[in-house]
């Protein structure tokens, strides 16, 4: 019998790769899982910041408990408890799609004692503010120019969607001209744009339908946003329309952009609406959430009280 020798083979083990060169493909999974665009870029950047306190060269195996121990520490030390709960969850949502890929076993952050992240009442806006805001917002001032005119009415727009058609800043910047049917005084808040994904219908109200319909047709392309960034422009980023409220002078620091789809559902369930259909006009999955929108109004709880009278 002839023994033919072969040479022997070593296994090269290739190399893990780095976390920096994972990002590519974590964001494919989240845009191929139809996520917003905005929270594609959110999940991304939460762990950007994570792997910025790691050494360039980081793998899967570099992010492991003690560093998602040091980042909740570090984050403690200047943010608030709902950032490190962000923080901890943008670290958690990375791993359990590397666990998915087969590049890690386990996820870091679930021996953590995460935040205790306690939920403010909102700072409700009283029937004078808007009242007040109103009259500031539909008196465009004189001596404008066309461009300055244009952005003012663009603004209100902006300001009527979140308070007549309840819609969150982020929306209301996404929304296009296609979205919106006058004939059926209806609005559609599209799936991409909605938070938690599930498309929805607004009904018009008469103050909104007017200020719709005083945009100039040839404004009114199916692709322009409502809110746009420049004339018969793509819509307005949620970072630029939050600029809007944070620099435009009838509403900078006085209105924050939520406290106007809070007062669209707290006049409602006022005026006597049942809760479940302002729980599908605001788009919540969840009854406990609207109920935390419309809290207790400060009137309500006087009337409450009055009615001890022994």
């Amino acid at each position: 019998m002839i023994v033919i020798p072969f040479p022997k083979r070593t296994y090269v083990r290739p190399a893990e790769p780095c976390l920096v060169d994972l990002l590519p493909r974590y964001e494919a999974a989240l845009t191929g899982s139809k996520r917003r665009p905005r929270g594609v870029k959110l999940y991304v950047w939460l762990i950007r910041r994570v792997i910025a306190t790691l050494p360039p060269d980081a793998t899967m195996a570099d992010l492991d408990a003690a560093a998602a121990q040091r980042y909740q520490e570090q984050l403690g030390a200047r943010c608030a408890s709902a950032t490190v709960e962000n923080g901890l969850y943008g670290i958690r949502r990375f791993c359990l799609w590397g666990i998915r890929e087969g590049l890690r076993a386990d996820d870091p952050t679930e021996g953590l004692e995460w935040p205790r992240v306690t939920i403010s009442a909102p700072v409700r806006l009283r029937d004078s503010q808007i009242v007040e805001l109103l009259r500031l917002i539909r008196t465009v001032p004189a001596g404008l120019t066309y461009l300055q005119r244009w952005r003012w009415k663009r603004n209100v727009r902006a300001v009527y969607l979140m308070l007549y058609a309840g819609l969150r800043l982020a929306e209301a910047a996404a929304i296009l001209w296609k979205d919106i049917d006058l004939e059926a005084r209806e609005l559609t808040v599209r799936s991409e744009a909605a938070k938690g994904g599930d498309e929805r219908r607004v009904a018009i109200n008469a103050r909104l339908y007017a200020a719709l319909s005083a945009v100039p047709e040839e404004e009114r392309v199916d692709a322009a946003g409502v809110i746009p960034a420049t004339y018969v422009g793509k819509p307005m980023s949620f970072k630029g329309l939050e600029r809007v409220f944070d620099r435009w002078g009838p509403v900078a620091e006085t209105v924050h952009a939520h406290q106007l789809r809070h007062a669209f559902a707290t006049r409602m369930h006022r005026r006597g609406i049942p809760v479940r259909t302002i729980q599908s006009l605001l788009g919540h999955k969840s009854l406990e959430t609207t109920m935390r929108y419309l809290g207790i109004d400060p009137q309500d709880a006087a009337d409450a009280v009055e009615v001890l009278d022994w």
